[in-house]
């Protein structure tokens, strides 16, 4: 849309992306810390569970990591290997055995809590469907192509403040549709000829719209996973939204 090469904007946008994943993971280390524990106890654990050691909490996490990996880089290991190797089905597959080997579930506990975790994401894929449906017949009839044209009527130098505002804005409502959404907004954005990084600043502040959306998946798995209401996890996400955004903000009036 934006007329460039792929990898010419992807590498033009890397250094902001990068930044906010390490403010992400500056948050998540301080809140370690902030409380003393990389993990917390709770009534119902085990007792002991909080003062696991270091070298015991990384052995229970290499599943995860690995899951995380193939998620992000199986692709990539595939080409540089040759061969079709690690596909969905098989990332899963050697996470469970590792699950198996590396934790105190059993192989009936794992597969149980295989089946559950599918079937939490297959009720919350069919609920947030429903909402998105609606969404997208918002879309049809223009709704979101005409709330992009808004930021085409304020002066000249506010116009990327106000599409970054309007597309965090819009992408609460949409949540898990958000890429969907974006991709009736930034042909608009388009005509008011912003540069490759002014669009991809845009894309960025809808995603931070999504960490407070009711029906974005992630933040319905968090509330799952820590036994929380949505809305709780959406109060305890905004401040840090609302900072990241106003931070976004000033960097790409900065540097565009």
């Amino acid at each position: 849309m934006a007329s460039r090469d792929l990898i010419e904007h992807a590498s033009a946008m890397m250094p902001y992306t990068i930044l906010f994943f390490l403010i992400g993971a500056g948050l998540a280390a301080y809140g370690v810390y902030k409380r003393g524990s990389l993990v917390k106890s709770r009534a119902s654990a085990d007792e002991g569970t909080a003062e696991q050691s270091l070298g015991t909490l990384w052995k229970l996490s290499i599943p995860a990591i690995f899951l995380l990996v193939m998620v992000v880089a199986g692709g990539k290991l595939n080409g540089l290997i040759g061969l079709t190797v690690f596909t969905p089905a098989t990332t899963i597959i050697i996470t469970a055995i590792l699950t198996i080997l590396l934790t105190k579930l059993k192989a009936g506990e794992t597969s149980e809590a295989l089946i559950e975790g599918a079937r939490f994401i297959l009720v919350t894929l069919f609920s947030v469907g429903m909402f998105l449906g609606f969404i997208n017949m918002i879309g049809e009839i223009g709704t979101f192509s005409e709330l992009a044209a808004l930021a085409g009527k304020v002066p000249t130098g506010l116009v990327l403040p106000a599409a970054m505002v309007i597309a965090f804005l819009v992408a609460i409502p949409a949540g898990a549709f958000c890429a969907g959404v974006l991709a009736l907004v930034l042909p608009t954005l388009a005509t008011l000829g912003m540069p490759s990084e002014a669009m991809g600043f845009v894309a960025i502040a809808a995603a931070f719209g999504t960490q407070i959306s009711p029906v974005q998946i992630n933040v319905a798995a968090l509330s799952d996973g820590f036994n929380t209401s949505i809305i709780d996890v959406i109060k305890g996400n905004l401040k840090y939204i609302l900072v990241s955004l106003v931070l976004l903000i000033v960097l790409a009036v900065i540097f565009v």
